[in-house]
């Protein structure tokens, strides 16, 4: 078949090759874009490997008519895992037209998985000419390059050095960083950026290190510095965004959000932290509006559930607070974490029987915390009963709980 002919994948590489550097394909501008809600739960059946229904919403996703070119690559993907290469085929074959970077590596990938090795390694070699690539480490650890890798053709195409020494230099960088060794870290991206390199992530880098070494306003520059040579992706929006409000500078930090979000409303990842950024502001409602708009997508996600209950809790908004828990238990009754929370919600709302039952609950769940027998005597105390507080102090001491101690010498002596 003609997919499977050498002298046509070469003749499509240098067609897509020319139509990136003619500009006919550009990066997106940060501004806000269309929700695309069949994208986002196709995206999460991706997520859960449920091919079937993620090709069920990615077609009404392209129904919708945003976002074409992520739904012809997650469809491409899709049908790949479930073998219907054909299919997969005529997705890569759209998916090119409107984002041909992205098609090189998907048809790579296709190709590795249908056993033509040498149509892979000429896309994949295609795909690294281009400047905007995935890192080293994630195109070497994909799965469907497992087979190949075993291929004296795999070894020949890693031969050429197609991230440079930028590209050594910024994964010795984030190694050191990763392990914590930040003085080195910032050495390795200080020297290369004074050689030239001039590389967004290089900045990153650099930025993270004056942070951790208590840096803050050589951050704040780093930060601002590689989201411009970015070119204004949400994920260095996001970057910077998360500085300021680690910072407390929550102002920035929401209109760093605000843009993610609006350059990319299909990462919900994003709103979770704008959600943070605006319980810690005092904006109850939006922040809980955010959350709800998460949940939408993902109604049986126990942990963000409690995230956003958490959340609402530590913002002093306990009845907020108490809506997520109970929806959480409604899940699940099976985990003594889940009637904490609400026990510590409801010590909140000075409603003491209610937490009473939930912390006991959660030890008959769980008899080894000592955080709950410490609750529950407070709980108990309230409700005018100091001998059973007495008992869980005793009980919240001997785990090593020390309020539990200074308790016990002003109550039960």
């Amino acid at each position: 078949m003609w997919k499977n002919d050498l002298s046509f994948c070469l003749c499509r590489s240098l067609i897509l090759l020319l139509m990136v550097l003619a500009g006919l394909v550009r990066p997106a501008a940060v501004f806000p874009q269309e929700r695309n809600d069949a994208l986002i739960r196709g995206m999460l059946e991706m997520e859960r490997s449920k091919y079937g229904r993620a090709l069920d919403e990615l077609a009404r996703a392209e129904e919708a008519g945003t976002e074409l070119a992520q739904v012809f690559r997650l469809r491409a993907r899709a049908c790949m895992a479930l073998n219907r290469m054909d299919e997969a085929a005529g997705e890569l074959e759209k998916l090119e037209s409107l984002d041909p970077v992205r098609a090189a590596y998907e048809w790579a990938r296709y190709y590795a998985l249908t056993g033509n090795d040498s149509l892979a390694v000429t896309s994949l070699r295609t795909y690294l000419g281009f400047r905007d690539k995935l890192p080293r480490k994630e195109i070497m650890t994909d799965e469907a390059f497992r087979r190949l890798e075993r291929t004296r053709l795999w070894v020949s195409l890693w031969q050429t050095d197609w991230y440079g020494e930028a590209g050594e230099v910024l994964t010795e960088a984030e190694y050191l960083y990763s392990r914590g060794i930040y003085s080195e870290a910032l050495q390795v991206a200080d020297d290369a950026i004074r050689q030239g390199m001039d590389d967004a992530r290089l900045y990153l880098v650099r930025a993270r290190c004056h942070e951790h070494l208590s840096n803050n306003r050589a951050a704040s520059g780093d930060y601002t510095t590689a989201l411009a040579k970015s070119g204004g992706k949400s994920s260095f929006f996001r970057e910077r965004g998360l500085f300021y409000f680690r910072t407390g500078d929550l102002s920035s930090a929401l209109n760093d959000l605000n843009r993610a979000v609006s350059a990319d409303p299909h990462d919900l990842s994003l709103m979770i932290d704008r959600a943070g950024v605006l319980a810690s502001m005092g904006r109850y409602d939006q922040a809980k509006n955010d959350y709800d708009a998460v949940l939408l997508f993902r109604e049986n996600d126990t942990e963000l559930i409690r995230k956003a209950g958490r959340t609402m809790l530590e913002a002093g908004q306990a009845l907020k607070a108490l809506e997520y828990f109970n929806r959480n238990l409604d899940l699940d009754r099976s985990r003594p974490e889940l009637f904490i929370d609400r026990a510590e919600a409801y010590m909140a709302t000075q409603t003491w029987k209610n937490a009473y039952e939930d912390f006991s609950q959660a030890l008959d769940l769980d008899p080894n915390i000592g955080r709950v027998y410490l609750n529950r005597g407070k709980v108990r105390l309230s409700m005018n009963d100091p001998e059973g507080a007495c008992y869980d102090w005793n009980r919240a001491a001997r785990m090593g709980e020390r309020e539990a101690v200074l308790l016990l010498q002003q109550h039960c002596r």
